[in-house]
């Protein structure tokens, strides 16, 4: 399952406690799979052992939080 970069903004945006301007500087520049980002965590699973238990809101929402925190710490 994908998501688009746009999609992905919004949720960031909807997450975060500041509102943000999402701004699309190119929609389409006709190369292939350019609206999708979905990287492989296959070599990640399959040599080391390692599985995905994190959802994209919880982990976009972990982020946050940690960049919040050190933020204040500097």
């Amino acid at each position: 399952i994908g998501i688009s970069i746009e999609s992905l903004a919004k949720t960031i945006t909807i997450l975060s406690d500041k509102p943000l301007e999402i701004r699309i500087l190119t929609k389409n520049n006709n190369l292939t799979n350019t609206e999708r980002y979905l990287p492989s965590t296959q070599r990640a699973r399959i040599e080391l052992g390692l599985s995905q238990f994190i959802d994209i809101n919880d982990s976009i929402t972990r982020t946050l939080n940690f960049h919040k925190t050190s933020m204040r710490n500097h």
